[in-house]
């Protein structure tokens, strides 16, 4: 069995566990969760394979094919001043072979059948505007993949990338965003959520959001980030200008290693940056994604790097 298969082996265990009503192992899980950045992403997969399966199930049909809706199909918001993004959205549904194990497991009655999340997805240089029937609107990044789930779409899980989130008050549920093992609660506001590897950034520009109320309870006001990395949160002030500016095309760095740089820009623009090495080196800089895109080059002298060309990208290095 080879470490992929074992983490999925573990992730369908827990899939099942965890949807038990009488499951009170939360400590475990979440060791578990926080051992290796793949165990979340494995865990939301088999977690929709199942929720997949279970109605499936139940319907007696097979899955359709997966389906891109262009963007003349959704429409953009009133109050979006102009701003059109390209879209990239579909269905993604999760192998045959994954779907039909964790079937064979959920028959037993474990979960009942519910209806399935619904997943977006961006390309890298892609972004997409969803506007949910209570008002609220999210704007996911490039490269990016989300999933809505719950009562009237108030669970979000970021699975990879970037993601704001406007959000009124409700007053019958919170609005929840799930990030890796955190979870963030909104409480009526506009927030900006980002999971990069095992990289979490939290940005609130209105109101307040509480991240992990169950276990750090850590409350954020407007004008704050949250960053955290292994097990660690740290809090800092942030311009509430600057909150989702990637949505405006800009791109904003603090204290940020070349991979991270470089892991940016890709989703940013669409076209591929790497890191030529895992240097220590941290870089402050903000930069239009535009004229990025226009010459790839031109980041260099604007963020001190060394750019060069190679056959399948550009290549980023300390000067």
């Amino acid at each position: 069995m080879t470490a992929d298969d074992a983490i999925r082996s573990a992730a369908a265990a827990w899939a099942v566990r965890t949807r038990d009503p009488e499951f009170d192992d939360w400590s475990a899980f979440t060791a578990w969760l926080e051992e290796d950045q793949r165990n979340s992403r494995a865990y939301d997969k088999m977690m929709l394979a199942a929720d997949d399966a279970a109605r499936l199930m139940k319907e007696g049909v097979s899955a359709p094919p997966f389906r891109t809706i262009k963007a003349d199909e959704v429409p953009i918001a009133s109050n979006d001043d102009g701003y059109k993004p390209s879209w990239s959205v579909g269905r993604r549904w999760l192998g045959g072979a994954i779907a039909a194990s964790v079937a064979g497991v959920f028959a037993f009655g474990l979960m009942s059948p519910e209806t399935p999340p619904t997943q977006y997805a961006t390309n890298p240089g892609e972004t997409l505007v969803i506007d949910l029937e209570d008002g609220a609107k999210i704007e996911l990044g490039g490269g990016s993949e989300l999933s809505l789930s719950g009562d009237n779409n108030r669970l979000a899980t970021l699975i990879d990338g970037q993601a704001t989130f406007s959000v009124a008050p409700h007053s019958h549920s919170s609005f929840k965003v799930r990030a890796g093992s955190d979870t963030i609660v909104d409480i009526g506001t506009v927030f900006d959520v980002r999971l990069d590897n095992s990289q979490l950034q939290v940005e609130v520009s209105e109101g307040a959001v509480v991240i992990n109320p169950e276990t750090q309870n850590l409350r954020l006001d407007s004008g704050k980030s949250l960053t955290k990395l292994g097990n660690s949160f740290s809090i800092e002030e942030v311009n509430i200008e600057a909150v989702g500016e990637w949505r405006t095309g800009r791109v904003t760095f603090k204290s940020a290693t070349i991979d991270d740089i470089a892991s940016r820009l890709t989703r940013a623009t669409g076209i591929n940056f790497s890191a030529d090495t895992l240097s220590d080196a941290r870089l402050s800089g903000s930069v239009l994604v535009e004229p990025i895109k226009a010459d790839p080059s031109s980041v260099g002298p604007l963020l001190d790097l060394e750019v060069e060309q190679t056959g399948s990208g550009w290549v980023l290095s300390k000067l």
